[in-house]
């Protein structure tokens, strides 16, 4: 089945932007323009107290060996949760996650 384009949105730098994303639909996040970072927040829209975890993402992704420390293929909710909310099905970076010094 071919896809199509339901919305295209671009977010200027410094903004931000809420959208709906129904199961089965694919969410594609692209730099446009210069070095910039996105910072993304991902809830459930059924129950916003159910949201993407980080770190819940990063440990299923090297326990389960279904990613890396710096790129996973499943995004999922906090505890108790745990639901997978997302699925990365292609990443053209790879590497995700700076070092943060401490100064």
């Amino acid at each position: 089945m071919p896809r199509r384009i339901v919305t295209d949105i671009v977010i200027p730098a410094k903004h931000g932007r809420a959208c709906l994303v129904k199961k089965g639909q694919i969410l594609r996040i692209h730099l446009v323009e210069g070095q910039q970072v996105g910072d993304c927040a991902f809830f459930n829209a059924d129950d916003p107290r159910e949201q993407f975890h980080v770190g819940q993402s990063w440990a299923y992704a090297v326990m389960l060996g279904t990613g890396t420390a710096r790129a996973f293929t499943h995004f999922y909710s906090q505890p108790p949760r745990e639901n997978v909310m997302l699925t990365v099905v292609e990443d053209t970076v790879k590497r995700h996650f700076g070092n943060c010094a401490g100064r």
